[in-house]
């Protein structure tokens, strides 16, 4: 923290991201994790969500887990509110900010509307506990970089309500 704050420039106010253990949840929020202390009071948590990973990461079977084509069990949304509430328990109930910094899912291979209701539901409980939610898109996969348009209007009204709520 000393080094950044130290470096001059704007670096006594920048606003700084301070990763957990390997960006997960269940690593982050761990007691041996420790935020920095920080004068300028500027630091917020940094973490990815990828869960359940054989649905929001792979496009096919994998050595390390099958390939999930669909999301939205009850038991899918029990480990959501699991992850966001742990979050919640151990950082913003502290008041420290916690930015969402990645998380997505690809289409391929995937239920279209599994897709949408994951993406949409991470960014709604999210919300919920004050949590900023980056969607993730690797190259065009759900927003078109070249004509700057979500390539979903669905999966973009129900991101939007999001915001509206």
């Amino acid at each position: 923290m000393d080094v950044v704050r130290g470096c001059g420039g704007n670096n006594l106010e920048r606003h700084l991201l301070i990763a957990g253990y390997a960006t997960d949840v269940e690593l982050t929020c761990d007691a041996l994790f420790h935020m920095p202390a920080d004068p300028a009071g500027r630091c917020a948590v940094s973490v990815h969500y990828y869960t359940p990973s054989v649905f929001a990461i792979p496009e096919e079977d994998a050595d390390w887990g099958k390939c999930r084509s669909t999301w939205g069990t009850e038991a899918d949304f029990k480990e959501l509110q699991k992850y966001m509430e742990m979050i919640e328990t151990n950082f913003i109930a502290q008041g420290i900010s916690v930015i969402m910094g990645e998380y997505g899912c690809p289409k391929n291979n995937k239920d279209e509307e599994s897709v949408r209701l994951f993406l949409t539901s991470v960014c709604e409980v999210a919300y919920d506990r004050q949590i900023c939610p980056i969607l993730w898109d690797i190259t065009g996969v759900h927003y078109d970089r070249g004509s700057c348009k979500m390539t979903d209007a669905l999966l973009q009204e129900g991101l939007m309500e999001n915001l509206r709520n």
